[in-house]
């Protein structure tokens, strides 16, 4: 055994790393437990430190292997590998040390309702915290709950720093809502339409056709007529047609966020999010983004989680692009619907923008399709979910679109 650790000793940490990483998926690939940010930095950092030992050590296997042959072409060949394993070591390393910092959450260990819980700090741009189940010291469970503390990019729970959610829910590991806050107590008008009972969606309805106009609400902002409440009667009366059930809640239950600014609006803007469980993270949204000085519609995005692909989850959500697009494009038939759909997301895939051209404000799409005033664009980023966007344009906007790169197409 220790000639055996003598003789492959520099393989002896990558291979320890790559059994860690090994077991590490298969247990959260089989459980509902995921690795701490700790560990998985400690993890990765011990991946690295692995590598370059082993690119080290097969360095100086090779250059021992070949002593005897003394020739340039020998030097130069060990000069050669010795450059290529050092530039690839550093290029991974400034990778890690680059995805790293972006990649950290801070992380809690707090009690919420007698249950202890990882609390999971996501303030890139708002002040989120999502709650997990606490296992141990290496990982935590399945996910408990949220708190949203509005705009800002700092830990609301330090100590220094603490404050009341503005929206929170909790669960008990069994998934029975636990608490929830009031909607109707936020500082946004979550009134845009009438709150309807769950027992009222459930009721038959006539396929509502909506008449959709664009608008100029703010400075440099088109909106569309509608309100959020037209759009989800309208989409529950064309899914309910199908499948003699509703599907979207009321507004005033999908959660919101408040922005200085959207994708397509300078102006302070409301994202309401919709997803079918609060509490399965992969599944497709839609976002509906809204002004907050009137009942319009600025954008429809729906959301795909490609990261946690599944068929099932990519089924659900080519539904959402069905029965929205009939919403917009009422005269269109279903195969049409069907096939306008499809090309946008093959478009998506066949255009994947780096990360650093992330869907925000200003985002250019790589292709425009447009009927009546309504404009359809997909958009993919890297580490991103997948969008199927609708907004209002006119002329002006379509040429500002088609001068800034983007194939434009007129749907007949």
């Amino acid at each position: 055994m220790e000639k055996v650790i003598k003789r492959f000793w520099g393989t002896i940490p990558f291979s320890a790393a790559a059994l860690c990483f090994i077991i590490v998926a298969v247990i959260e690939k089989t459980t509902d437990n995921t690795l701490r940010i700790i560990p998985r930095i400690a993890l990765t950092c011990l991946g690295l430190i692995g590598f370059g030992i082993l690119l080290l050590w097969g360095n100086k296997k090779y250059s021992v292997s070949k002593k005897d042959e003394n020739s340039r072409k020998f030097g130069a060949m060990v000069k050669l590998i010795n450059i290529l394993s050092v530039s690839a070591l550093v290029i991974i390393a400034l990778i890690c040390l680059y995805r790293l910092p972006l990649s950290y959450k801070w992380e809690h260990t707090v009690t919420r309702n007698n249950i202890k819980m990882i609390a999971r700090v996501d303030s890139f741009s708002d002040g989120n915290v999502y709650y997990y189940q606490y296992k141990n010291p290496f990982f935590y469970g399945k996910n408990l709950g949220y708190e949203y503390y509005g705009s800002g990019s700092s830990d609301p729970l330090a100590e220094t720093l603490i404050k009341s959610p503005l929206h929170w829910a909790f669960y008990d590991p069994d998934g029975n809502l636990i608490e929830k806050s009031d909607e109707d107590d936020n500082t946004y008008n979550a009134d845009i339409e009438e709150n309807h009972s769950q027992k009222d969606l459930q009721q038959e309805t006539e396929i509502k056709e909506l008449k959709i106009d664009v608008l100029n609400n703010r400075e440099d902002e088109l909106v569309f007529s509608i309100s959020i409440g037209d759009y989800i009667n309208s989409y529950n009366s064309y899914y309910q047609a199908a499948k003699n059930v509703s599907y979207l809640t009321p507004s005033t239950e999908w959660r919101s966020n408040i922005y200085d600014k959207t994708i397509h609006s300078n102006h302070e803007t409301i994202r309401y999010n919709f997803t079918e469980d609060p509490k399965v993270w992969p599944l497709p949204t839609i976002s509906v983004y809204a002004p907050t000085n009137g009942e319009y519609i600025q954008e429809v995005a729906l959301n795909f989680d490609d990261h946690s692909y599944t068929e099932e989850m990519y089924d659900l959500y080519t539904e959402m692009c069905f029965y929205t697009l009939k919403v917009f494009f009422p005269e269109l038939k279903d195969d049409e619907v069907t096939e306008l759909y499809t090309t946008l997301n093959s478009l998506a895939y066949s255009n994947i923008f780096p990360k650093e051209r992330g869907y925000k404000n200003g985002a250019v799409p790589c292709d425009l399709y447009y009927k009546d005033g309504i404009g359809l664009y997909p958009y993919f980023a890297v580490g991103e979910s997948l969008h199927l966007c609708i907004i209002p344009v006119t002329e002006k906007t379509i040429s500002e679109f088609e001068n800034k790169g983007v194939k434009i197409h007129e749907i007949k």
